[in-house]
């Protein structure tokens, strides 16, 4: 099957160049959005043509309500990568950067804090960010993804898509606004028996109404929703109340959870919850917070799961620590089958600690059974990084001036799990900000033992537009076959621009090779900001 995406890309690569004389100079403001995220990463449509520098700190809001905290760590002349410093609800495309601390260029970037897939507490956003955000704003988008299978077990598919994520805030100036977020989708497969079926799937993230106080000391919501400060509870349809003070917060839901198969309404599980927390943290997030709460859900009328959560923040000058715990609760039937009464579940833990002031030590533990992770796309090195999330790790970081740094991490778990990664990233300001990166794994599972490398390119063409590319590949043998080996391979390439800043254009493609696979991916859209 030959993908159609193909000729799009190619038209688009040739036309974006026109379309850079319509963009312009890049605005100087403080303000950007976000384009893409990953586990641990956000990128943003602006970069140091834009004024940010390498530490730069960027408040991500929502709406008018906080989502994370994030560090600059690469620049590109219109692109930045930053860490995710502090988590409060899972980032995602066309969330708001509000920059928050700057670095004066020439400056060594402030010490870096580690990116944790744990929700932590949110902080009220300043009342300036509040009155600015009054009125109407969001993203339209459409997408493209195509995959041209040429394996025996693979199949074909082509899937266009539409996405609306909009947002009233202080409409007319009172205290209400409206969150949506719908996605469409409508996928085509050629399968090898020669059928050609079709399905269309619709999504609803988001649809709530909500009210605040002028100072967004409280807060109402209905709808469906997501609950930042609720643990592992995510997604809901229900009511959602907080309270905001200056050191105190609190906060109570009760709602039912959308059924998993298509998100439809449901009322087949039932749950409710509530939680309080401390923050005794100063300027730059020194200092410690807490969080505690708990949670009941209920299937059919039935115990599914109770269980209280302890979040814990630690933050200094040099150090940052983070620990969650949940602990079920047991009874009824539970009891019955034999459960102690209080069990321990899903922990994780993370510490970093800034030895030198270009060398810092982390460590982590992570038991967590399931764990959601928001991408617009995968690729074979966030799927081989996600089967190894789990278990005990440690690592080391070292920068070289202020573009170039060095890592080293080790993981291990039960099952003779094992993996030791290195990774080098650098940046090249003589040649336009051309970025080089390079990794490699070595790791063991018990049933294979192998490599992984890839090599990442980041070229700038001109201001506006620039190109990724990566080259990985792993090469295994398998433990109880000895000299029987597997190898996989793949290339991508990436590419994106920002038009008079509400245009977006954006194109990838991918070619995957290896035992049992052999398939092209493309991914190309347009999204419109307003």
């Amino acid at each position: 099957m030959k993908i159609p995406g193909i000729r799009i890309i190619a038209t688009s690569a040739l036309l974006w160049p026109l379309a850079l004389q319509a963009a312009g100079p890049a605005d100087a403001t403080l303000e950007a959005r976000v384009t893409f995220v990953s586990a641990g990463n956000v990128y943003l449509d602006a970069g140091s043509e834009s004024g940010l520098f390498e530490g730069d700190g960027l408040d991500l809001m929502r709406g008018d309500s906080l989502v994370a905290r994030v560090r600059v760590r690469y620049l590109a002349s219109n692109h930045a990568s930053c860490e995710i410093i502090e988590r409060i609800a899972p980032p995602k495309s066309g969330d708001r950067a509000i920059r928050t601390s700057a670095v004066p260029p020439g400056t060594a970037p402030p010490p870096t804090r580690p990116a944790t897939t744990a929700p932590e507490p949110p902080a009220r956003a300043p009342a300036a960010a509040l009155r600015r955000d009054g009125g109407v704003r969001g993203r339209v988008g459409v997408q493209y993804s195509a995959l041209d299978a040429r394996s025996e077990i693979g199949s074909d598919y082509v899937q266009p898509a539409f996405t609306l994520d909009i947002a009233g805030n202080r409409l007319g100036g009172s205290g209400w606004g409206f969150e949506a977020d719908l996605r469409a989708r409508r996928t085509y497969r050629d399968l090898p028996d020669g059928s050609s079926p079709s399905k269309s799937r619709n999504r609803v993230y988001a649809l709530a109404l909500f009210w605040a106080d002028p100072l967004d000391r409280w807060r109402l919501s209905a709808g469906r929703q997501v609950s930042p400060d609720l643990s592992a509870v995510n997604l809901f349809d229900g009511l959602f109340v907080r309270r905001e003070g200056r050191r105190w917060g609190f906060g109570a839901f009760a709602g039912t959870q959308p059924d998993p198969r298509d998100h439809a309404y449901s009322s087949s599980v039932k749950e409710a919850g509530a939680y309080w927390k401390y923050d005794a943290r100063g300027p730059g997030a020194a200092g410690w917070s807490i969080t505690s709460g708990l949670v009941g859900s209920y299937a059919e009328g039935e115990l599914n799961r109770e269980y209280l959560f302890a979040r814990l923040l630690l933050g200094g000058r040099r150090t940052y620590a983070s620990i969650a715990q949940e602990i079920d609760i047991n009874r009824g039937w539970k009891a019955d089958a034999g459960e102690p009464v209080f069990a321990p579940t899903n922990t994780f833990a993370f510490a970093r600690r800034e030895v030198f002031r270009t060398t810092s030590l982390e460590a982590g533990f992570d038991n967590r059974r399931h764990v959601r992770f928001y991408r617009d796309r995968t690729t074979p090195e966030t799927d081989f990084d996600d089967s190894y999330r789990q278990g005990v790790w440690i690592g080391a970081t070292q920068k070289f001036g202020g573009s170039s740094r060095l890592s080293v991490r080790a993981s291990t778990r039960s099952g003779d799990v094992r993996s030791l990664t290195a990774a080098a990233r650098t940046s090249l300001a003589r040649f336009r900000g051309f970025e080089l990166g390079a990794r490699t794994t070595r790791y063991e599972n018990g049933i294979a033992d192998g490599w992984l490398h890839s090599l990442t390119a980041g070229i700038p063409v001109t201001r506006s537009l620039r190109f990724d590319l990566t080259r990985g590949f792993r090469r295994e043998e398998t433990v109880r076959s000895p000299g029987e080996k597997r190898s996989f391979d793949w290339i991508s390439a990436e590419t994106g621009i920002t038009i008079a800043r509400r245009w977006r254009l954006f194109a990838s493609g991918e070619v995957n090779r290896g035992e049992g696979e052999d398939h092209r991916v493309v991914y190309s859209g347009a999204q419109y900001r307003f």
